[in-house]
This record gives structure tokens, sequence and C-alpha cells, in this order.
């Protein structure tokens, strides 16, 4: 498992980004008559974790791309 840490909170999550997140934060949990809890996320918070998964796609791309494409010699195919 691996983690991100932020300013507020900490998220925990599979290395592909597959399964459930785990968000550790001091917050104050609303419990619903419902059964269902209710958790506040400081959106910056949240767009960190999402710019975490931006970043490592965009690493595995560019670790998969040829010397071509590195050198803009050459247009990645569609899908790639």
């Amino acid at each position: 498992m691996h983690s991100h840490d932020t300013k507020n909170a900490t998220f925990l999550y599979n290395g592909d980004f597959s399964g459930d997140v785990i968000i550790i934060q001091e917050s104050d949990v609303i419990r619903k008559p419902d059964g269902l809890v209710e958790t506040h996320v400081r959106a910056k918070d949240l767009l960190s974790l999402v710019a975490q998964y931006a970043r490592l796609e965009k690493i595995t791309a560019l670790e998969n791309a040829s010397d071509e494409e590195i050198l803009g010699l050459e247009v990645p195919k569609a899908g790639t």
C-alpha cells in the first residue's frame, strides 16, 4: 500500500489506484441514522491525490516512450 501526505490528511491507496482509498485525518465524523458515515476532506487535499495519480501516469508514459518520442521526432500512436 502506498501513501500520499498532504498538510491535512494522509491517503493510503494501492499502487495502481485500484480498490479503496483510506483517508486519515483529524476530523469530526458524522454518523447518520441510515448507518452511513460523512466526513469532510479539503478539496485541495483531494486535488493533491489526483495530481499524484496524474504524475505517476505521466512518469509511466515517459518511461515507456521510445527515443524518437522523447526527442519529439515521432508522434505517439493513438491509445498510447
